[in-house]
């Protein structure tokens, strides 16, 4: 099943999957987090997601993102060890300083560039540089003092790749049941 709702946030699918060839079975594209912030990121012309974490210490950019960027920056090697919340090692390609445009503000943004799931966090130590405040209340990161940039509230789906094997159309406030194959590589959405 395809669910398309009129909406401007990204959309995500439940489906039905031809897993081992035997037919079609229900596949849910779950649910990795809820209840985080995000702000809708541009850098050299690619779209992203950034989740605002105000308990990352540092700013990082997905590897999989930075390697789709168009003129990308040599990275500076990176020593220091970085850990997820509960202690585990993520493995980091390089350090760099990328323009990050946030709204309509512009950032020069130092982060590293690892092997993290979400496109990007982005981290107490950019939040602080740029002087960010954060209003919960009405759903704005204000970036110094005069860039009002919204923050969503949304999950972080984990997803596939799917493959239609016919062209369909889905009209708005519907619903259509559609067979397709996935992919077994997992990525992340926007």
């Amino acid at each position: 099943m395809i669910r398309i709702e009129e909406s401007e946030e990204p959309i995500y699918i439940e489906a039905l999957v031809l897993e081992d060839g035997q037919g079609p079975y229900p596949h849910f594209v779950g649910k990795l987090g809820t209840g985080s912030y995000w702000v809708s990121a541009n850098c050299r012309g690619r779209e992203f997601h950034m989740l605002v974490d105000t308990g990352a210490e540092v700013t990082i950019l997905s590897h999989n993102v930075f390697y789709t960027l168009r003129d990308r920056p040599r990275l500076l090697p990176w020593a220091k060890p970085l850990l997820t919340a509960n202690g585990k090692p993520i493995r980091v390609h390089g350090a760099g300083t990328l323009p990050i445009q946030l709204g309509s503000a512009i950032l020069n943004c130092p982060c590293l560039v690892a092997e993290i799931k979400a496109p990007a966090i982005l981290g107490i130590d950019a939040m602080e540089a740029f002087n960010c405040t954060i209003s919960v209340r009405d759903c704005i990161m204000t970036i110094q003092d005069k860039y009002d940039v919204p923050l969503r509230k949304k999950a972080c789906l984990k997803s596939r790749e799917l493959s239609v094997l016919e062209d369909f159309v889905v009209p708005p406030r519907s619903e259509a049941l559609v067979v397709c194959r996935v992919s077994r590589k997992s990525s992340m959405t926007k």
